[in-house]
């Protein structure tokens, strides 16, 4: 099988990235590598791949902007063009920029089969929805979702999949004992909930560290008026971004917040927490009920009183993050530990990437199958 994966280009293809779109593009090429498929990649030239890596830039040069436009959409339609053009050597595509549709303009054109992985949640909003659905969808594309509430949201039936991410166990081990410290990862904008975290930390108590990457952009508004004031000894802002310092802040975090204000497709962070043993508190918002597994690897809260469920925490909002921290700081030892150990597991049995790998290999097949029968008759 050959096949081409399609990827973002404003950041690099890598094992050591922040961005959880490009990581999933990273461990997908590598995983099909692995398994002795041909794999082509189309991404930013400074990427890091064991696959033939084409390309018509570096990501730096993506991320510039000139007289007020941004120089990655010119690029993203110039890889597109250039896939397109070298589409009749492949048996599949697998499509993961962010704005997805800038390939989908050129699906018409391809005899292939098209995955398209939506990351973005461009489908949430009733006008991005409308222009979206306004592509006419091909025959050989397939949609495939990261949680089956942005399935829902977006309201696909046919021609789509729910596949959850997954990821390399290996990267991120588990540790027994933790700190008494919290944890809030994520870029420094609203929708991810810092301004929550640290509310519920300082009223709670608690000592709780912040982490956003080094090159990551800061809302400066956002955090000087929303963060920033509660930073203190026990409220603590760092930029760490390589793995090993991730991995790191997992293991010792008592348990992660992770109180998002948008219905997040899919949060990867949430697995390599848990991977690493560390429970999670998380707002009942997008894919968090689907992965979160209540009372058992951490706590979900409903983010305000139009409930979304009957969760343990019968408080919503901040008051729900203050019980659920409550909850795990009054958990005995046993308790803590055993915590710990079903959040491991439960990646372990449920986001593998040997499992997501066989998802994609399955309907791969599937599609090209498809695809054969079509031209039989």
């Amino acid at each position: 099988m050959k096949i081409a994966i399609n990827s973002i280009i404003s950041r690099p293809v890598s094992p050591v990235t922040f961005g959880g779109t490009e990581g999933f593009t990273y461990i997908l090429v590598e995983e099909l590598k692995r398994r002795n498929y041909d794999v082509h990649l189309y991404a930013a030239s400074d990427s890091q791949t064991s696959a033939i890596l084409h390309s018509v830039n570096d990501s730096v040069t993506a991320r510039e902007k000139r007289m007020g436009e941004s120089l990655s959409q010119p690029y993203y339609l110039l890889l597109a063009q250039n896939l397109t053009l070298d589409s009749s050597r492949y048996d599949i595509i697998h499509n993961n920029y962010f704005h997805y549709y800038f390939f989908s303009a050129f699906t018409p054109f391809l005899s292939c089969p098209v995955v398209h992985t939506i990351h973005s949640a461009f489908f949430q909003d009733k006008n991005w929805q409308e222009i979206l659905k306004s592509f006419h969808l091909e025959k050989n594309e397939h949609f495939v979702f990261v949680s089956e509430y942005a399935r829902q949201l977006a309201g696909f039936k046919e021609q789509s999949s729910v596949i959850y991410h997954g990821i390399d166990l290996e990267n991120f081990p588990y540790n027994e004992n933790a700190s008494n410290a919290f944890l809030w990862l994520g870029r420094m904008v609203p929708e991810k909930g810092a301004a929550q975290a640290v509310q519920a930390a300082k009223q709670s108590g608690i000592s709780l560290m912040l982490n956003t990457a080094r090159d990551a952009k800061i809302d400066l508004e956002y955090f000087t008026k929303e963060v920033e004031p509660y930073l203190s000894d026990k409220i603590r802002l760092e930029r760490k971004d390589t793995l090993e310092e991730k991995v790191k802040l997992y293991q010792q975090a008592k348990a992660m917040l992770f109180p998002i204000t948008w219905e997040e497709p899919f949060g990867l962070v949430m697995l390599e927490a848990m991977s690493c043993g560390t429970p999670i508190i998380g707002y009942a918002r997008g894919s968090v009920p689907e992965i979160i597994k209540d009372g058992v690897t951490g706590f979900i809260v409903n983010p305000s009183e139009e409930k979304r469920g009957n969760y343990i925490i019968q408080k919503t909002g901040i008051e729900g993050l203050k019980e659920a921290i409550e909850r795990i700081n009054n958990l005995s030892a046993e308790e803590y530990h055993l915590m710990r150990k079903n959040s491991r597991k439960h990646v372990e049995d449920n986001f593998a990437v040997g499992r997501m790998i066989k998802e994609y290999e399955q309907l791969y097949k599937r599609l090209i199958a498809q695809e054969h029968e079509k031209h039989e008759y």
